[in-house]
This record gives C-alpha cells, structure tokens and sequence, in this order.
C-alpha cells in the first residue's frame, strides 16, 4: 500500500510552511504511520509518495526555501542541512533560482 499527496506548485509558492504541515499530518494521522519516500514536480503539480512505517510517523518534514544553484551552493547546503539532522528527500523549481528542498529528520525516540 502506498499514498500519494498532491499538491499546485502555487500552494508551495505561497505557503511551504502549511503545505510541510499537512505532510506531516498526513504521515501521522490514523492507525497507521507513513513515510515520505519522494517527491517528483510535474508541470504545475508537486507529488509527494508516501510508504507505510510499522513505528508511526518516525521522520519530521520540513519544506526549506534555497536558491544558490551552483554545484558548491548545492553541496554546502546539503552538508549543512545533513550536520543538523536532516536528509534531502527532494527539491521543486519554483521558478529560475529559487527551489524548495523537502527534508526530513528522524524525530527522537524513533
């Protein structure tokens, strides 16, 4: 069993802070916990893939704003988030330079 989220790129753009809530409460919700698993950007629309967890909802989701696009920006960025706790799950082109990086850190006790 899988679940897929769908949500406009307009939505992102206005608010990422809402929409990684309800990603996060849609991991959490029910009987059964979910994990985000991936994210793939189609045109307008932004699909996040989600996949069961036996624990309950064990990662937080955040949705980071960025817009260096150069390879050094990149890896910085990515070491930087990593030292904090957080893995890259995937990023959205808002538009030329500036990206959402999805990431998720492990919360404690899971």
């Amino acid at each position: 069993m899988h679940r897929t989220l769908v949500y406009d790129l307009d939505e992102l753009w206005h608010d990422h802070a809402d929409v990684a809530a309800r990603v996060n409460r849609a991991c959490a919700g029910g009987e059964q916990g979910w994990r985000v698993r991936g994210m793939a950007q189609v045109a307008e629309q932004v699909f996040v893939y989600l996949l069961p967890e036996r624990r309950g909802a064990a990662e937080e989701y955040v949705l980071a704003p960025w817009e260096d696009e150069s390879v050094e920006g990149v890896a910085t960025c990515l070491s930087e988030r990593w030292s904090a706790g957080f893995d890259l799950v995937g990023s959205v082109r808002l538009e030329a330079g500036r990206y959402l990086l999805l990431l998720a850190k492990q919360k404690p006790g899971a």
